[in-house]
């Protein structure tokens, strides 16, 4: 019986916070993917299936909340 690794896309403006969210799910055993805006994140979400996204709710732009 195989594993399987969940796919998680994490988006945010803050190059920081991304690394930080990123470091901590690959410790956990989850494939990652980041975006640094919700453009980046469709286009992530276009080519890639994602289990599951967390999204900052303040950035330039459309913002996560208007996204969602």
């Amino acid at each position: 019986m195989s594993i399987r690794k969940e796919n998680l896309l994490i988006v945010d403006d803050d190059y920081d916070m991304l690394e930080v969210l990123d470091r901590h799910l690959k410790q956990e055993n989850y494939h990652t993917y980041k975006a640094g805006s919700v453009m980046e994140a469709r286009d992530i979400l276009r080519y890639s299936s994602i289990d599951l996204w967390m999204t900052d709710l303040k950035m330039p732009g459309m913002n996560g909340m208007e996204w969602v």
